[in-house]
């Protein structure tokens, strides 16, 4: 595609093939890195991503609505009709679940049980996990599920050491203190060696 001429290939080609793989690996780079922050930083409120879903009424779902009915046997122009009519009616509070399962042309293609498993977002689900999978994230995922408890183990393990070296170095400092005052003689610090006694030592 950098070749400009069709028959032959000129100068004119030569500086983008130069910058291409520097440009890619820059980008990649780039894109690694706000990547990174973004998923190091993320915050997952559920209940808020529920009240946001909630405020397109269902209309989420239209679009399975809509290849349910073509599964049916109707036209994608009779079924987007259905599902365009059905979503103009709603009104504050509605929900285009329950206005689905009232009408009647959508009642003779689709029964209750069809409807709730459309809106209950197992086909947002599957494809969700599929392309996660593709990706190779759904791996990961799975294994760091795996090595969760043994690193939590460990963990434990760790602060348990260290909490009961504290209580120990505590419990010294405490016997120590009492020592010093029930006796009233000062306790004898360890001094360095003189000079001479290191002289004396070494010879």
């Amino acid at each position: 595609e950098d070749i400009a001429l069709w028959h032959e290939r000129d100068i004119s080609h030569s500086s983008v093939e130069r910058v291409i793989f520097p440009d890619a690996f820059i980008v990649c780079d780039y894109a690694l890195e706000r990547m990174t922050r973004l998923v190091e930083g993320l915050e997952v409120n559920a209940e808020r991503m529920l009240e946001v879903m909630s405020m397109s009424q269902g209309q989420l779902f239209s679009s399975h609505l809509l290849l349910a009915l073509v599964e049916k046997g109707l036209s994608r122009e009779s079924a987007y009709a259905h599902v365009q009519r059905i979503s103009h009616h709603l009104r504050p509070g509605s929900n285009l679940e329950d206005e689905t399962l009232r009408d009647p042309e959508v009642a003779l293609l689709l029964s209750e049980q069809e409807v709730n498993e459309i809106f209950a977002g197992t086909r947002h689900r599957e494809a969700i996990r599929g392309a996660l999978k593709r990706a190779g994230i759904l791996t990961i995922v799975n294994a760091m599920k795996t090595a969760r408890p043994a690193i939590v183990g460990k963990t434990t393990e760790t602060k348990g050491k260290k909490k009961s070296a504290k209580n120990n170095t505590a419990k010294k400092t405490a016997n120590h203190q009492i020592v010093k005052k029930n006796s009233g003689v000062k306790p004898l610090k360890q001094k360095s060696l003189s000079k001479s006694s290191q002289k004396r030592g070494s010879k």
